[in-house]
């Protein structure tokens, strides 16, 4: 904190204390100034003079100084310790300064409530009263209002000597100077070095050559054998499961079956000639107006006599329990002897009456329902194909589309045919398979077949053609070998590296840069583009350069691999 000063007359003049100025700082500051009276206005709850050393050091200072000084204050401890160290007190600058009369106080600061004296000090007596003096000694300096101020008085004089830095606002400019030195730092880098990139396309000469390759896919070959055109296969599979729901249309009748008993005639002369005996097995069918019964036990049938060439139906076997077929009280009969029986021409049955069936249709699966859902199942794996070969992709294989198979279906029906449910569901499961090859695998044969007629020490290959290839199944072995034909176009051009490039250009300029590439055998068109507007060279970083090259098709030629 600093001391102020306002100054009033050239023989008067006003400096104010700070609550945290100390002695030292305000003696400083009073023997500073010229002015022979001094004004110390002190602020409230000061602290500093409520010691007598304090005042007695404030005292001997302004007297070696040569000087008069009034301290003004209504702080009522300061009072008797003033007139102890005999100053003189205003209560305003424009109040007349007396020196209170002294009274025995206690060393160090004074509370208002404390004991002086021994006696407790009214807070609501005078100096005077409480000093026991009827008026208090005055002084008369200069014989005017010492410290009469103009308005301008209050004003805080610039003090000459000492001129305190404004840490804060050093304090600021040196951070925005920091900031504005980080920024430019930034955007030099971003602009000289992370900005900064260059694309680079070069057209050059390149033969499209029809290559043909004849080689084994195998399984359980571990490795390439180029000799024998035998490459290493792995077969990849994905397993689809699906579910189809349909509604049933089929009915069956889950009522009672009715019941009855019945007799059988033999009515065969040959039979009867013979002595023969026939016997009527159980589980067999007996029909009548289109419903049948079924024998629940076998039963002896034998042969009747005969009256000329007229049966008299006078053996009749004995009675056993039929049961009909099915349910439904369209099989209550009357009783009747017209029933026929399976397998057996000369016999006829007759039957009580027939009773106990009755009728409950409900709906069953039928064989049309289950056949219905397999439908909608056939089109639902139309892509399969393509996801297996992108399979094999991941792992770095080429699909071989000629190999894909589609497993036998494995269904399950839920529920059964002839079993009672308002929708039957068919769930299908099925295995596709493909078998997939390593690229490199290829491109070394094919390499070796174009070869033959091309010159690779001047030419490289520049693709091979695997996306419009065509492969054909030759041959399926018995050890599960697959002899395939590849027919392609391999594309050839002069031999150019695309790191060769960024080598050769790195930091040079555009033009230059065109003139050193048009140099390489076989370019033949070249463009740069550097990026952002002010970069004039090509970055040094070679990540910073991309290089496309390009393929000018100027024929085509023909290779007979193994024909």
């Amino acid at each position: 904190m600093t001391v102020k000063k306002i100054p009033s007359t050239p023989q008067r003049t006003t400096v104010y204390v700070d609550v945290d100025d100390e002695i030292t700082s305000i003696i400083d500051k009073v023997t500073s100034v010229p002015e022979k009276i001094v004004a110390i206005v002190l602020p409230k709850r000061t602290t500093v003079l409520q010691s007598l050393i304090n005042m007695k050091l404030l005292k001997k200072a302004a007297v070696d100084a040569k000087k008069n000084i009034v301290l003004v204050t209504t702080e009522t401890p300061l009072m008797p310790i003033a007139g102890a160290a005999g100053l003189h007190v205003a209560s305003s600058p424009t109040s007349k300064p007396v020196i209170p009369t002294p009274i025995r106080i206690a060393e160090g600061p004074v509370d208002a409530g404390e004991v002086v004296g021994g006696t407790e000090l009214d807070k609501t007596a005078s100096i005077g009263a409480l000093a026991g003096l009827a008026e208090p000694e005055t002084i008369e300096l200069d014989n005017s209002d010492p410290l009469a101020l103009e308005p301008t008085a209050l004003k805080p004089k610039k003090d000459s000597k000492l001129k305190v830095p404004n840490f804060s606002s050093f304090r600021l400019k040196l951070i925005i100077g920091i900031a504005l030195l980080v920024l430019l730092i930034i955007g030099w880098v971003l602009a000289a070095i992370v900005l900064p990139s260059a694309k680079i396309k070069v057209s050059t000469d390149t033969i499209a050559t029809p290559a043909k390759q004849v080689f084994t896919a195998s399984i359980t070959a571990t490795e390439l054998d180029q000799e024998k055109a035998i490459v290493p296969a792995k077969k990849a599979e994905v397993k689809k499961t699906d579910t189809e729901k349909s509604p049933v249309t089929g009915q069956k009748d889950l009522g009672e079956r009715a019941s009855g008993t019945m007799t059988f005639i033999n009515c065969s002369k040959a039979d009867k000639l013979g002595d023969v005996v026939r016997t009527i097995p159980a589980g067999t069918g007996v029909s009548s107006a289109g419903l049948t019964f079924i024998t629940q036990e076998s039963v002896e049938v034998p042969a009747s006599g005969y009256n000329g060439e007229t049966c008299k139906a006078d053996k009749s076997s004995g009675a056993i329990k039929v049961v009909a077929q099915e349910s439904g009280d369209k099989y209550n009969l009357s009783q009747r002897g017209n029933y026929a029986v399976a397998n057996q021409g000369t016999i006829t049955g007759t039957g009580t009456a027939m009773s106990g069936g009755t009728s409950r249709l409900v709906k069953v699966v039928a064989d049309s329902d289950v056949e219905a859902a397999k439908q909608k199942l056939l089109g639902k794996n139309a892509n399969v194909q393509d996801e297996v070969k992108s399979k094999l992709s991941t792992d770095g294989l080429v699909g071989l589309v000629d190999t894909f198979a589609t497993g036998e279906p494995v269904l399950s029906v839920t529920p059964k045919v002839g079993e009672e449910a308002a929708e039957v569901t068919v769930t299908q499961i099925v295995t596709y398979t493909m078998i997939g090859i390593k690229q490199p695998d290829l491109e070394t044969l094919l390499r070796t077949e174009v070869a033959k007629t091309i010159d690779l020490s001047k030419q490289s290959i520049r693709d091979f053609g695997f996306d419009k290839a065509l492969f054909r199944i030759t041959e399926r072995k018995k050890n599960s070998d697959i002899q395939l034909t590849i027919d392609t176009s391999v594309t050839t051009g002069a031999e150019i590296k695309e790191e060769d490039i960024r080598t050769l250009v790195a930091g040079k300029k555009k033009g230059q840069s065109l003139d050193e590439i048009r140099k390489i055998q076989g370019v033949k068109e070249v463009s740069v583009e550097l990026s952002p507007f002010w970069v004039s060279k090509i970055p040094k970083n070679s990540k910073k350069v991309k290089v496309t090259l390009e393929q000018q098709d100027n024929g085509s030629k023909s290779i007979d691999a193994n024909p």
